[in-house]
């Protein structure tokens, strides 16, 4: 009997072979093909967050997380209150070119694209925690509580002289661990996240003690002695100066001090500030024609310091070594001019009509000079002089003097606010208003001439001899 059917049985074989090996062929390369396409972009299922960035680009994969990170809110609930802050105020930092890196990993290959068929993939963010705002941040949330815990600290201390420690104590609040979960997780989703935290008891970070450690380094840090010499007068630094030099700053967990250099550089600008000065024209009075009649008031010349930065560099460089420093600033002297006054040639130019021969003294508070006369021949000057400043004015008018001392304290009681001792050369021509030397005064006339209480401030070696040339009685006019 013969199987007329058998042939075609083998050819119905080959022909299904055929088909599956030309099918197997066919996606082999549409999977070839696709993953070509893919090689600079996420494959399909690609997820960061819970955002898809399947077909994305790298930059378009960074742009998506810097964009979510940045709108990202966390909102912690504790103790039955709530406080929502920016995902990027909580310490949780996110890479974004490192994440987007990760995204597209495996791009342009055959296994990885024939996966991402029927596997969709999570890529976690590439995230890290700033530790200084993550404190911030968790003492924030404690403070929900109403009993967080108080951190030892340092402060400065009542009289403004020195850095003083301020005590810790326990309270309560969320751990660290509980509160850092919850900003990974939500760094991890991309989008506002709420979170419920558990309410502990917590031991300050910071202790008592460690603040008073803190509070000794940072004292010691400024503890040597600055001076500035200037053209005037020796400027020391004081205590108070030297408090603004120093930072204290919580770092992981610890206080450190630090020096200031900005506070620092800020005082030494103020002592070459106060020693630089503009120079002042001196005033010669002229008669209507111009010809010249008298000194009105002489000339002040400016001072230019010449070697600030090496001053600079000098002081920072033994304040960070903590060294003791006494730097001398040098400084050129600028020439003044004289200005012209027009003035009366006659007797009605002064503002006393003395009898003949009479002794009387010339206070210009205009000018901030004294000169005494002989009836009208200059007798000595004209000097600058300083007199009362806002508050403290120098009473105007014509006086005469009453008492004289050659050495007085002066205010020294509870009802005047400053105390000098040992004033030299002192003769009162009204109420408790005289003239007197100065050894305290480190410059006269304009500009700085609004400083006293009221007297009439004379260089020492001028006031002695005046004070020897005034008897009792002698004339006084104060005037504008």
């Amino acid at each position: 009997m013969q199987h007329a059917n058998k042939p075609p049985l083998k050819s119905s074989l080959w022909w299904a072979t055929l088909t599956g090996a030309l099918f197997l062929a066919g996606v082999t390369a549409g999977i070839v093909d696709f993953s070509a396409d893919h090689t600079d972009r996420a494959l399909p299922g690609v997820h960061v967050g819970h955002h898809s960035v399947a077909g994305m680009t790298r930059e378009e994969i960074t742009d998506l997380i810097k964009s979510s990170y940045s709108s990202a809110q966390l909102t912690i609930t504790i103790a039955g209150k709530s406080t929502t802050v920016p995902l990027s105020q909580t310490g949780a930092r996110i890479d974004a070119e490192a994440t987007a890196d990760a995204a597209l990993a495996g791009s342009g290959t055959v296994n990885a694209a024939l996966f991402s068929l029927f596997m969709p993939t999570q890529v976690p963010a590439v995230v890290s925690t700033d530790a200084a705002t993550f404190t911030t941040f968790t003492d924030t949330v404690n403070e929900l509580t109403g009993a967080a815990p108080t951190q030892g600290s340092v402060i400065v201390s009542a009289d403004g002289n020195s850095l003083i420690s301020s005590p810790a104590t326990a309270g309560r609040g969320a751990s660290d661990a509980e509160l850092r979960e919850a900003i990974h997780s939500a760094a991890q989703s991309l989008t506002s996240t709420s979170v419920n935290v558990h309410e502990d008891h917590l031991d300050p970070r910071i202790t008592t003690e460690e603040a008073e450690q803190a509070a000794q380094a940072a004292n010691e840090l400024v503890s040597a002695t600055v001076e500035v010499v200037t053209p005037k007068e020796t400027i020391t630094a004081s205590p108070a100066d030297k408090v603004k030099w120093v930072t204290v700053k919580e770092n992981n967990g610890a206080l450190s001090a630090s020096l200031n250099t900005a506070e620092i550089n800020k005082w030494i600008d103020g002592v070459v500030k106060a020693a630089n000065r503009t120079p002042i024209n001196g005033i010669n009075n002229v008669d209507a024609s111009g010809q010249f009649i008298a000194l009105a008031r002489p000339a002040k010349p400016g001072v230019s310091v010449t070697n600030e930065n090496a001053v600079r560099a000098q002081i920072l460089e033994a304040v960070q070594n903590s060294a003791a420093v006494k730097a001398t600033l040098t400084y050129d002297e600028v020439p003044a001019d004289f200005d012209s006054r027009v003035v009366p040639s006659g007797p009605e130019r002064f503002a006393h009509r003395p009898r003949p021969g009479e002794k009387w003294v010339d206070v210009n508070l205009t000018d901030s000079t004294l000169t005494a006369y002989v009836g009208h021949e200059v007798a000595y000057g004209p000097i600058l002089i300083n007199h009362g400043g806002v508050g403290h004015e120098t009473v105007t008018g014509t006086f005469h003097v009453y008492l004289k001392y050659d050495k007085q304290d002066m205010g020294c009681t509870a009802e005047w606010p400053y105390c000098e001792r040992d004033v030299p050369w002192v003769s009162y021509w009204h109420g408790s208003y005289a003239l007197h030397g100065a050894p305290w005064v480190k410059e006269f006339g304009i500009g700085t001439d609004e400083s006293s209480h009221g007297c009439i401030n004379i260089p020492v070696s001028d006031s002695q001899w005046l004070w020897n040339w005034a008897e009792m009685g002698t004339t006084v006019v104060t005037h504008y």
